[in-house]
C-alpha cells in the first residue's frame, strides 16, 4: 500500500505538483487498553489479557473458545497496528513538514451516507470533532 504511495509521491515531486495533504485510510488503531504493566512470561500472557479484557467487557469472559479467539485476534489487530504506524512514520517523513497527514480508521458505518460522513469529518477536521464533543455535552433545555 505504501509503496504505491511513494512512488505517487515521487512521480508528484517529478512534476514538481505539490501534495496539500495525506490521509492513512482505513487504518487499525492501537489498543487503548493499558499495555500489560510488567515483563509477563508467555503462558501468563493469555491470562494478563484476558483479565483486562474482563474488565473492560461486560458480561465477562466466560467461554474459553471465545476468550481464546478474542485474545488471538486482539494480538493480530495490535500487530497490523504496530505495522501500520511503523510505515505510516515511514512515509511521513517523506512528506515536506507543511504536508499535514492524517489517520482515519476503520469505520463501523459507511461514510458514504450521513452518519458515516460526520464520523470521518471528525478524523479529517479535528476542530469539528471539538465541537461535535461540546455539543454532546451540553443539556438540552
Amino acid at each position: 500500500m505504501l509503496t504505491e504511495a511513494t512512488q505517487f509521491l515521487i512521480d508528484l515531486d517529478r512534476l514538481e505538483i505539490a501534495l496539500k495533504a495525506v490521509i492513512f485510510n482505513r487504518t487499525h488503531e492501537p489498543s487503548s487498553m493499558e499495555p500489560l504493566s510488567m515483563p509477563v512470561v508467555e503462558e501468563k500472557v493469555e491470562a494478563a489479557l484476558t483479565k483486562q479484557l474482563s474488565r473492560a467487557l461486560h458480561p465477562p469472559l466466560t467461554n474459553s473458545i471465545h476468550r481464546e479467539w478474542l485474545v488471538k485476534n486482539f494480538f493480530a489487530h495490535q500487530a497490523l497496528a504496530d505495522g501500520e504506524a511503523s510505515r505510516f512514520t515511514q512515509f511521513a517523513k517523506k512528506l515536506p513538514t507543511t504536508t499535514p497527514f492524517v489517520r482515519v480508521p476503520v469505520l463501523p458505518a459507511f461514510p458514504g451516507d450521513f452518519s458515516g460522513l460526520i464520523s470521518l469529518c471528525g478524523y479529517l477536521f479535528p476542530a469539528a470533532r471539538k465541537i461535535q464533543s461540546s455539543r454532546k455535552g451540553r443539556k438540552k433545555e
